[in-house]
């Protein structure tokens, strides 16, 4: 039986949770504190109205390719006077996939009207704003937290449209943790596709990867940020950092494996100058906590990732626990 099942068996039997936090994201289990969050995975998109534990102990390494960056996902940035400069470099190549926070009614309609930085970015896509986007897109995005990734321009750039909540029709916190969690693991779900097309069960023919050196960068902003915020925007660092960190917990394992071995990076784009050193702070103190669990394999005072021989480590003891699960053969047997 899996951790957290048997963890799961003396909070409530009814129901099924993810576990987030300090302790409960280490390789050798040591709870020494974590938060309870309903959520569930589906092979698709994620679902949410029937929660279950999905636990994982390789979230201490995966995070480590998150860091905070000063600049949104087409490298602009807001300055605390309230200009703009280009702070970082525009995705230049379809290695770099950018996040589109986009809205449901222009998913569902069309791109004309869209504002903020949906709107610049389908000006950077150079898209006709007055036609529908691709079906599949329609079809994959249907409700709030769906994700779908689409190449553009014959194939030199790539964006995630993703719908986020509407964080001003809540008011229960765990069910914007709930939310917010299922849109960022739809969203590393399809980053995971992209940089390893053979995931997709679509089978997209728009990449070709034939060798497997790390070289997939993703540039997330905080999903439902500004105006989408409502009564949490006070908190939308610590909740961005802690539903990522969550999602990257909460996705299938292939997918993890295909997020540790072809990731360069997972950029937190914050465009406003003046935010940069919340979410900052939340991030390092979220590694650090990992890093003092017990989890030594991750070092949080490096930007440095991880070495792919700690990361197969803490893949391999995610199946550990699982029945019938056969242990890969040493190159020295």
């Amino acid at each position: 039986m899996r951790f957290g099942a048997r963890i799961l068996k003396h909070i409530r039997p009814s129901i099924g949770y993810a576990l987030t936090g300090v302790g409960a994201t280490c390789m050798g289990y040591s709870a020494l504190y974590f938060n309870i969050l309903p959520i569930a995975v589906f092979p698709t998109q994620v679902q949410t109205s029937k929660p279950f534990a999905v636990f994982s102990a390789s979230t201490p390494e995966l995070i480590k390719f998150v860091r905070v960056v000063p600049y949104g996902v087409l490298g602009t940035q807001m300055t605390a006077e309230g200009k703009f400069v280009q702070s970082g470099t525009e995705p230049e190549t379809i290695d770099v996939v950018i996040v589109d926070p986009a809205g449901l009614h222009h998913i569902q309609g069309l791109p004309a009207g869209a504002g903020g930085a949906a709107g610049a970015i389908y000006k950077w896509l150079g898209i006709d704003l007055n036609q529908p986007f691709d079906d599949r897109i329609r079809q994959k995005i249907s409700a709030p937290t769906h994700a779908c990734r689409y190449v553009y321009a014959d194939g030199t750039k790539s964006v995630i449209h993703a719908v986020g909540p509407d964080l001003r029709t809540y008011s229960d916190i765990w069910e914007v943790k709930r939310a917010l969690t299922s849109t960022y693991v739809n969203i590393f779900k399809e980053f995971a596709e992209h940089i390893r097309p053979e995931l997709d069960i679509f089978r997209p023919n728009d990449l070709n990867i034939n060798n497997a050196e790390p070289w997939g960068t993703l540039r997330v902003l905080p999903v439902s940020g500004g105006i989408f915020s409502g009564d949490f925007k006070d908190q939308m660092p610590g909740l961005t950092v802690e539903c990522i960190a969550a999602a990257l917990g909460q996705l299938p394992k292939i997918y993890r494996r295909s997020l540790a071995m072809r990731t360069k990076s997972i950029e937190l784009c914050i465009f406003d100058e003046k935010e940069i050193p919340s979410f900052d702070k939340v991030l390092h103190l979220k590694k650090e906590d990992l890093a003092n669990s017990g989890c030594t394999a991750l070092d949080a005072t490096t930007s440095n990732v991880p070495a792919l021989p700690q990361i197969q480590n803490m893949l391999d003891q995610d199946d550990a626990d699982v029945p019938g699960y056969i242990p890969p053969k040493s190159n020295n047997a």
